[in-house]
């Protein structure tokens, strides 16, 4: 919950809007959620289409008269039965909000419970009764305008949180997807090699107040679902990369800088795994109990035979998990590098292929066609 400071605002033959629309042109971010869009009248979606390609949009929409599901009546309303209405109005909407029909950054979301009415740039906001439609400004329209930057943040995030995830994306471009892929990998590799240099290395006074990092001997410890996420961020990244170097004009010389990346964050990854697979794959309880079981005072029945069997294996997989990390000792410090060197791989692949972020934005995305149009 965000607590908001703003002018009350109503209005009849004008936009509540209107001051927001004013910022349009000048806008880096515009964010709209309505509950519908004008039928005929074309005025607000001629000023979206007038936006540069350097204008990001994204629109949250509804489409009336479309339902989870439609009844047959024996008499159809105009020669049309619900079904056939529904499929006119989601036609008409999906192609007057197609990407391509647009020079700006649009993304197209459609979420089928919401009857928000919202108007954003990233210096001034809308919220209100008023839909992002030609025909409201008909009505006598009631709502407030905001202006504190810091306020029309919050609230976007908070809107982006609770609207986005249980929305369907329609259309958007391939620059938009990548941007989001990329933003996704870099948290995820950064978040996986902060766990890996937390499980491996402690740090410990070596000297005259001289800390160092060393190895953990005793606790070091990461799991195989880390490793494994790992694998998958890599190949994530590569079957996307290879997927977007292979479009038709896509920079050769692109081409060959990211394959070169590529090989080698596919070498540290392997590196990883050769390396930390053997302590990532121990588990010390069930080696304390198999070891254990090989012991006659495991089976005397005497409590205090059992305890010293579970001494001896706790011993035994000290000891082994302490050989684990001696196998890899001498290794300390290629695992630190790579874990700061990772990320960094990542980003100079991601920042290769935004050069050619012209060419990804000719690439329109389509998805959730089925789900939207649930008239088929």
């Amino acid at each position: 919950m965000v607590t908001v400071n703003g002018l009350f605002n109503i209005s009849i033959d004008a936009h509540g809007f209107k001051e927001v629309l004013e910022d349009f042109q000048s806008a880096k971010s515009i964010f709209i959620v309505t509950y519908n869009i004008s039928k005929e009248r074309k005025e607000l979606i001629e000023l979206l289409s007038s936006l540069s390609e350097n204008t990001q949009v994204t629109i949250i929409t509804n489409i009336p008269g479309r339902f989870e599901n439609y009844i047959e009546p024996n008499v159809s309303w105009r020669g049309k039965t619900p079904k056939q209405r529904a499929k006119e109005s989601i036609e008409k909407c999906l192609h007057t909000l197609d990407s391509k029909n647009f020079n700006c950054e649009l993304s197209t979301y459609f979420n089928f419970k919401n009857h928000a009415k919202i108007v954003f740039t990233e210096n001034i906001g809308y919220i209100g009764s008023a839909n992002f439609s030609d025909e409201s400004r008909n009505s006598f329209e009631a709502g407030v305008i905001l202006k504190d930057k810091n306020q029309l943040q919050s609230i976007m995030s908070e809107i982006k949180e609770v609207l986005i995830p249980s929305s369907f994306r329609s259309s958007t471009n391939l620059s938009v997807i990548f941007t989001e892929l990329a933003s996704e990998w870099i948290s995820e590799a950064k978040n996986s090699m902060e766990a890996i240099d937390r499980g491996l290395f402690t740090y410990a006074e070596i000297g005259y107040f001289r800390i160092e990092k060393i190895l953990d001997y005793h606790n070091a410890n990461i799991s195989k679902e880390l490793l494994e996420q790992i694998d998958i961020i890599y190949y994530h990244c590569e079957e996307t990369c290879n997927d977007i170097i292979n479009i038709n004009g896509f920079d050769p010389k692109h081409q060959r800088n990211i394959k070169r990346f590529l090989k080698l964050y596919k070498l540290k990854v392997k590196h990883f795994n050769n390396n930390l697979s053997e302590l990532a794959n121990f588990d010390r309880d069930k080696f304390i109990m198999k070891h254990a079981q090989t012991l006659d005072e495991y089976y005397s029945g005497d409590p205090e035979d059992l305890e010293k069997a579970l001494e001896i294996a706790q011993t035994a997989a000290q000891e082994k998990h302490e050989d684990i990390i001696i196998k890899f000792n001498n290794q300390k410090d290629v695992i630190e590098k790579n874990v700061r060197i990772i990320p960094r791989i990542l980003q100079s692949i991601i920042n290769i292929i935004n050069e050619s972020n012209q060419l990804l934005k000719r690439k329109m995305v389509y998805e959730n066609q089925k789900k939207i149009d649930n008239t088929q």
